[in-house]
């Protein structure tokens, strides 16, 4: 599976790079109306952004995206993206 970075992930979600980080480290919520927003986005049920532990909410990106999250700073290396 490829990767994609949070960076990428937080553009298209339309929300910062540093609360998507803190979001999957379990730091941080979103507010009812981010989280229905998310849903429409996604398809993700409100109730996993609202209520979901840290790693639901990174299997469900994951999985929307179809490609595993790449948490190192900095780019993607070439190998990395290859299937």
């Amino acid at each position: 599976m490829k990767r994609i970075t949070q960076r990428d992930i937080a553009d298209r979600l339309k929300v910062g790079k540093p609360w998507l980080s803190e979001l999957l480290a379990g730091k941080r919520r979103p507010g009812p109306k981010t989280a229905m927003r998310l849903e429409r986005m996604t398809g993700i049920n409100v109730r996993i952004w609202l209520y979901g532990k840290s790693s639901e909410i990174r299997s469900e990106i994951e999985t929307f995206f179809q490609k595993k999250i790449n948490f190192c700073r900095g780019a993607v290396s070439k190998k990395e993206e290859q299937p």
